[in-house]
């Protein structure tokens, strides 16, 4: 496949004298790896410059978040680098799935947290995706059952989100029972709308 062009490799230094190989498709391997009477083509490559450790954990992170839900019927999991164009202030979930009661659900995988300002941000986004019928709800996952708390106890602190250039009032009672927060050991089994 690199010798046809199709993928080609790179060497990444990690921390500590190591390297691991990675591997990606080109351009011209995305062109061979679609039907073009069924199926649109990606024009996402593999740019190594643009890779970076915490890029690295975090799709390992999301390929083991997938495979979980693949386990417990979720299914028509789709990465967010492949949702194409957003509306616009809209938030790219790291990943979309079905949960087995049908729910389109918006995936974040959070292995660090973000400002309170970034995420009444993110929320406002994901309130509004919600009513439009995008998503029937959105799960947080983190790497610890700590961090789920926290990261769920700071997001439903949020008393107002920005949206049109007003500050509009959360309903806890009616908003927040489309916000889920679990952890990778219990995902999806905590998430919401199993």
């Amino acid at each position: 496949m690199e010798s046809a062009q199709l993928i080609k490799r790179h060497n990444y230094p990690i921390p500590g004298g190591n390297a691991i190989t990675l591997w990606g498709i080109t351009a011209h391997g995305q062109a061979m790896a679609f039907e073009p009477e069924t199926e649109l083509a990606h024009n996402a490559c593999f740019e190594p410059t643009r890779i970076s450790i915490l890029n690295i954990q975090h799709q390992l992170d999301l390929q083991l978040l997938h495979i979980q839900a693949s386990k417990t019927g979720w299914n028509n999991w789709v990465d967010g680098d492949r949702l194409g164009n957003l509306r616009q202030g809209g938030k790219r979930p790291d990943a979309i799935a079905t949960s087995p009661a049908g729910h389109i659900t918006a995936i974040e995988c959070e292995r660090t947290i973000k400002t309170t300002t970034r995420y009444q941000q993110i929320l406002a986004s994901y309130l509004r995706a919600i009513k439009a019928g995008e998503f029937h709800q959105v799960v947080w996952i983190t790497p610890s059952a700590e961090l789920a708390i926290r990261l769920g106890s700071i997001i439903k602190s949020i008393e107002t989100v920005p949206i049109a250039g007003q500050k509009i009032a959360i309903d806890p009672a009616r908003h927040h029972l489309h916000l889920h927060f679990t952890d990778y050991s219990n995902w999806p089994n905590l998430a919401g709308g199993k």
